[in-house]
């Protein structure tokens, strides 16, 4: 798209009904992270039960960049109606932290009003806003509620920095003073949509659970394997608009919904990759917690949040088949990844080796996807594919390191997303 056409389209959405600009405006999906229920793992826990009275400020990167935007909010798995008072999007002032570039800040309205309520369970897209933003730019979404939340949706794995401020309404603040409080976990945002600078390509979701989200990886520091591919995309094709959507939720499985770590990938497939704006294909990246956690003592912090139900091999490949046949129902490529080996996992045993070795197996020789990312050999030690290489892992056995993930972007072949 020309500099003379994204202003066209600016100036449209501006001046177009917010209905109708949502008809017709050809949004792409930009940046968004996959809701789940409160669980317990964030570092301010009493906030999962409501944030009334404070202003939340999250800060996402995406991965395309546009001259007009929208915001995506969601009361999905609320416990009341959720009202918000004050939405602003902004810039970052820098590198890190809760301050705002100045005069960056600009509220976003929804059908044209300031407030806005949501349902138990709803979402709303915000009218277009005129707020550039620049691929992998530190974009700031300030949301104030002066009355109860109720329990709060949340986004994230614990490996992004957002803010909590003391009472009042600070979505116009651009100092980072009133924002006393941070947190590892998104609110109440699912998603940024873009109207792209550049033509669209499409974008492309990577669905899984902790190896996507980018456990193991360095905090606010863009290292996991979806956000490496985003750059490496970038660099390979710079004239297009190709995001990279990370839709994975840690501990997540394909076969049972957790009370923490999220509906099941097969209930929520429709909601986190179908339901993003341009989208044009997947990676997907489930399967190992379906072999562990049903075998798995269900010990420690979040044993009540492990699956329960056994599931073999056999039925874990069935339900591939079924992602499979719904991605392409919809005209979407996806691309299947192989297991990484957890050999060095403290609840590791043989029969959960067995399952995995059967469906790599399956996965690299049945021609059931589209393309094959083998992500297990990236990652395999050379003296035993069972387990990672040390070299490449966080030390729990199970999750990779920087390195790891470097390595895992590395295998995936740039071509299978050539514009």
């Amino acid at each position: 798209m020309s500099a003379r056409a994204v202003g066209l389209a600016v100036a449209c959405c501006a001046l177009a009904s917010p209905a109708a600009a949502s008809a017709s405006t050809p949004w792409l999906t930009a940046w968004t992270a996959a809701q789940s229920e409160p669980g317990p793992a964030s570092s301010v826990v009493d906030s999962y039960q409501g944030t009334g009275g404070r202003t939340v400020r999250d800060v996402v990167r995406p991965t395309a960049g546009g001259g007009v935007l929208r915001v995506r909010l969601t009361n999905r798995f609320g416990t009341r109606p959720l009202t918000f008072d004050d939405v602003r999007v902004g810039l970052a002032a820098g590198a890190a932290g809760a301050a705002l570039a100045p005069r960056s800040s600009v509220r976003a309205t929804f059908r044209g009003r300031r407030r806005v309520t949501l349902g138990v369970g709803k979402s709303v897209v915000s009218d277009p806003v005129r707020r550039p933003v620049r691929f992998d730019q530190r974009l700031v979404v300030s949301l104030y509620s002066a009355g109860p939340t109720g329990r709060t949706t949340t986004s994230g794995a614990l490996l992004h920095t957002n803010y909590l401020s003391a009472a009042g309404d600070h979505t116009a603040a651009t100092s980072a003073a009133p924002f006393s409080t941070a947190t590892n976990h998104w609110y109440f945002l699912a998603g940024v949509d873009v109207v792209p600078t550049l033509p669209s390509a499409g974008a492309i979701v990577a669905f899984g659970a902790s190896g996507t989200a980018g456990t193991g990886s360095t905090p606010d520091a863009g290292r996991a394997w979806a956000e490496r591919l985003a750059k490496r995309l970038r660099a390979r094709y710079p004239r297009v608009a190709m995001p990279v959507l990370n839709a994975g939720i840690p501990g997540n499985t394909l076969h049972e919904s957790s009370p923490c770590f999220g509906q099941s990938g097969l209930e929520r497939l429709r909601r986190d990759a179908f339901d993003q704006r341009g989208v044009r294909s997947i990676v997907f990246a489930l399967g190992s917690n379906d072999i562990t956690q049903p075998r798995q003592p269900h010990e420690g912090l979040f044993g009540p949040c492990d699956a329960r139900r056994v599931i073999s091999a056999n039925r874990l490949i069935a339900l591939y088949r079924q992602v499979i046949r719904r991605a392409h129902a919809r005209g979407l490529k996806i691309y299947g990844t192989t297991l990484n080996g957890f050999k060095d996992f403290r609840y590791f045993t043989p029969v959960m080796e067995a399952e995995r070795l059967k469906v790599n197996r399956w996965i690299r020789t049945s021609r059931a996807f589209d393309a094959v990312i083998d992500f297990n050999r990236a990652t395999a030690d050379p003296s035993d594919p069972a387990r990672i290489d040390p070299r490449l892992g966080a030390g729990d056995g199970v999750h990779p390191n920087d390195a790891g993930y470097a390595a895992m972007a590395r295998a995936i072949p740039l071509s299978l997303f050539r514009p």
